[in-house]
C-alpha cells in the first residue's frame, strides 16, 4: 500500500524535473504517471470524465482532417492526446497525504530558480550551465508557483503553519515584483479575493462565475474589434502597459477567421499559418503571430463552436466534482487555482504549449495531495 501511495508522487517528481529542462520530456511521464494511478488501483473510475476527455481527444484527431498544416498539428495533438488522458486519470486519484513533502521540495526548487534569475542565474550557470539560463524558465517557473500558490498555502494552513504560509507568499510577491511578469503579478493580486469569495458564497460564486465565462467564451469573441475599439479610444494611456494593445490587436485581426468558420474551425496551427495576419496594427510589430494570446479565441479559430462546447464540459466537470467531493476550503482552493488558470490562458501563451498543459497537470496532481481524501461511490 505504502508503494501505491508513493509512486504517483515519485514518477512527477521526475516529471518536474524533466519539465524544467524540456516539456517534451515530461508530457509522456505525465500521461505514464496517471496510467499508473490506474494500475494500481487508486483511482476510483469516472465515466462522464473519461468519455468527455476522449470526445475532446476525438475532436482533435477531427481537426488534423481540415487542418493546414498536418505534421505540426500531429506532433501538437500527440502531446495533447497524451496529457489529456493523463490529466482525466490523475483527476481520478484519490486524495490523501501522500507526497507532503514533494509540495515544499517543490516550493522550494522554485524559489531558488525565480531568485537566481534575479541575481543573474549564478546558481544555474554554474550547476546547469548556460543553455538552461533562459527567460523562459524563469518565466514558466513564475506561473507554476502562482498555480501552486493555493495548494501550499491550504496545506501549511491545515497543518498549522501559518508563518510559513506567509513567508511562502510574501518571498512570491517579492519574486513577481522583480520580474516582468504582469500575469503573474495580477494572479496573485486576484488569489486572496477569489478564495474569499469562494469559502464565503461558494454557490453564487461558483454558478455567477462559470456562467459569466461560458457568454463570454460564447459572445465576445465576434465582437473583439469592436471592444478594442472602445478601450483604446477609452484608455489609451493602458494600451502600451504589458502589451494590454497587441493582445487586443491580435484578438481583432483573429475575429474574421472566426467568422468564416464559426462550427468546425479550422484546424490546429491555422493562427500561426496566416502570413501577414498583422499587417498594419499600431502595437504589434510584427506580421504574424504564433498564437492569439488567448485561448477562447484560439479555440473558435481552430476547433470553432465544437471546440468550446468540448472546453466548457471539461470545466463544468472538473468544478461541479470539485463542489460535490471536497470540503468548503478544498472547493474554494480549487476554484481560486481554477480561474487564476483561466486568467493566464485568456491572457498569454499557446493553449497547446507542452509546458503549459504539462504544469497544469501537475498542479492537479498536487491538488489531490493537498486535499483531504473524501469518499466517492463508484457511480459518482
Amino acid at each position: 500500500m505504502m508503494m501505491a501511495t508513493m509512486i504517483l508522487p515519485i514518477i512527477l517528481s521526475v516529471a518536474v524535473l524533466a519539465w524544467l529542462v524540456s516539456p517534451v520530456l515530461a508530457t509522456p511521464l505525465v500521461g505514464f504517471g496517471g496510467i499508473v494511478g490506474l494500475v494500481t488501483r487508486r483511482v476510483v473510475i469516472n465515466w462522464p470524465l473519461i468519455g468527455t476527455a476522449l470526445g475532446v481527444i476525438g475532436l482533435l484527431g477531427l481537426s488534423l482532417l481540415w487542418s493546414v498544416h498536418v505534421d505540426v498539428s500531429m506532433e501538437r495533438a500527440a502531446k495533447v492526446t497524451g496529457l489529456i488522458l493523463g490529466c482525466a486519470l490523475l483527476l481520478m486519484v484519490r486524495p490523501g497525504s501522500a507526497g507532503y513533502w514533494l509540495i515544499i521540495s517543490y516550493a522550494l526548487f522554485l524559489m531558488v530558480i525565480l531568485f537566481d534569475f534575479t541575481n543573474q542565474g549564478l546558481i544555474f550557470r554554474t550547476v546547469l550551465g548556460e543553455e538552461l539560463l533562459r527567460f523562459s524558465v524563469y518565466n514558466k517557473a513564475l506561473i507554476l508557483m502562482a498555480l501552486l500558490l493555493p495548494f501550499l498555502s491550504l496545506w501549511l494552513w491545515r497543518a498549522g503553519q501559518k508563518r510559513t504560509m506567509i513567508a511562502l507568499v510574501v518571498l512570491y510577491a517579492l519574486a513577481c515584483f522583480n520580474s516582468v511578469s504582469s500575469t503573474a503579478m495580477v494572479m496573485l493580486v486576484c488569489l486572496p479575493f477569489l478564495l474569499a469569495l469562494f469559502y464565503c458564497y461558494p454557490r453564487i460564486g461558483l454558478g455567477v462565475g462559470f456562467l459569466f465565462y461560458a457568454l463570454a467564451a460564447l459572445v465576445v469573441p465576434f465582437y473583439m474589434p469592436l471592444i478594442a475599439d472602445v478601450a483604446m479610444q477609452s484608455f489609451p494611456e493602458f494600451m502600451t502597459l504589458a502589451s494590454i494593445g497587441a493582445r487586443l490587436e491580435i484578438a481583432s485581426a483573429i475575429t474574421p477567421m472566426v467568422q468564416a468558420h464559426p462550427f468546425l474551425g479550422q484546424g490546429l496551427e491555422i493562427v500561426r499559418m496566416q502570413e501577414g495576419l498583422m499587417s498594419g496594427y499600431t502595437f504589434f510589430p510584427y506580421e504574424s503571430v504564433l498564437h492569439p494570446h488567448n485561448m477562447i479565441m484560439q479555440l473558435w479559430a481552430e476547433l470553432g463552436l465544437l471546440g468550446i462546447v468540448a472546453h466548457l464540459l471539461l470545466l463544468g466537470m472538473v468544478v461541479l466534482a470539485a463542489f460535490k467531493n471536497t470540503d468548503r476550503l478544498g472547493f474554494a482552493t480549487i476554484m481560486a487555482a481554477v480561474f487564476m488558470a483561466l486568467f493566464m490562458l485568456n491572457t498569454s501563451f499557446g493553449i497547446w504549449q507542452s509546458w503549459l498543459m504539462t504544469s497544469l497537470t501537475l498542479v492537479v496532481f498536487l491538488a489531490k495531495c493537498c486535499l483531504r481524501p473524501y469518499k466517492m461511490s463508484p457511480q459518482s
